[in-house]
């Protein structure tokens, strides 16, 4: 049975044990409505965002100064003008980095736009050096780059709408008529080797072709490897 069908607690509760198992780069999805905010996000990666400095790029958000768009702030100032503001974001993208001098940024990250998330390699965040990269997605979600084993458990654990990142390439014109989507394809052989997982019976992963993405849950159909859409879909690009 599907995770569609499934009790959603004890999907979350099984995703969280076997999490490390098939997760290497310890990328995340959160999807909801409404989604967290910052201060959720952070609390739920059990870190302290004063913790650290970060860089600020590509940011469309309401409730939020429009001087703050692109570059460094403090953690705590952060923070400071989230919270009173019950700011949310639209697009951005937030490299979190440890104290220390701050450095000129050449290529700007960016959100709006970038099919580099959907392309089925593993992700890094977009400035070397960072620690961890948060990217608010069109108000439809969150991807969180790069955290280690110990935050990305704590965060499945705490926000039902975050789960594994895990990109395949597919075709959608060759979906069978249960709406799964086959796995076989060249694409997505390669990514799951770029991956370094194998797939599993109810592993969740984000489809895409180059227009749009969804979240789906791996199945067996007709005997090979499918995907069950498990969300709506998203434009790559808008």
């Amino acid at each position: 049975m599907s995770p569609a069908g499934e009790n959603v607690s004890s999907f979350h509760r099984w995703q969280s044990e076997a999490f490390a198992r098939y997760i290497p780069g310890m990328d995340l999805i959160i999807e909801g409505v409404p989604l967290p905010g910052l201060p959720e996000i952070i609390s739920a990666m059990g870190v302290n965002g004063a913790d650290f400095m970060w860089h600020l790029a590509d940011v469309e958000a309401s409730a939020w100064p429009h001087e703050i768009k692109d570059g460094w702030i403090s953690g705590a100032d952060l923070i400071a003008h989230w919270v009173p503001h019950e700011t949310q974001f639209v697009w951005g993208v937030l490299d979190a980095f440890p104290h220390g001098p701050r450095f000129e940024v050449i290529d700007l990250p960016f959100a709006d736009g970038n099919p580099a998330f959907w392309k089925g390699k593993p992700l890094v965040p977009q400035i070397e050096g960072a620690v961890f990269e948060m990217v608010f997605w069109d108000s439809r979600a969150v991807l969180l780059i790069g955290l280690d084993e110990e935050q990305a458990a704590s965060v499945v654990r705490a926000l039902p709408g975050a789960t594994s990142l895990v990109i395949l390439p597919v075709d959608f014109n060759a979906t069978y008529e249960d709406n799964s989507v086959p796995l076989n394809r060249r694409g997505t052989v390669d990514a799951l080797a770029h991956h370094g997982i194998s797939l599993r019976e109810g592993m969740d992963v984000v489809i895409t072709d180059t227009e749009l993405w969804v979240r789906a849950t791996v199945c067996h159909r007709f005997g090979v490897w499918c995907a069950a859409t498990i969300g709506p879909f998203h434009y790559v690009a808008d």
